[in-house]
């Protein structure tokens, strides 16, 4: 006997990943730790902008850029014009205004 093709399949159950979000800042003040000089083609000169930590960020409060938002796995640019909020889920959300 030769077995030349053999295909199985397999099932397990998986756990439900909790996808809760982090708890909340009080504030964007809060949040900030520096502020960056940066390049922004739209202003044509170098811009002071805040940094920001993401785990920090409050709820349903929008802010107008320039800003960075940096946390473990990435930066986040928000730039003149844009204005970003963290939703309920946890989510960044950016409003890229007449850039979009």
């Amino acid at each position: 006997m030769e077995l030349v093709n053999l295909r199985t399949v397999h099932y397990a159950p998986m756990p439900r990943p909790n996808l809760t979000p982090p708890p909340p800042g009080p504030s964007w003040e809060a949040a900030q730790q520096g502020v960056r000089s940066v390049y922004f083609r739209e202003t044509g000169k170098y811009v002071e902008a805040p940094v920001y930590r993401r785990d920090r960020l409050p709820l349903d409060a929008p802010r107008e850029g320039p800003f960075i938002v940096e946390q473990v796995d990435t930066t986040t640019v928000v730039f003149p014009d844009e204005t970003a909020r963290v939703e309920r889920q946890g989510n960044l959300i950016i409003d890229m205004g007449r850039n979009g």
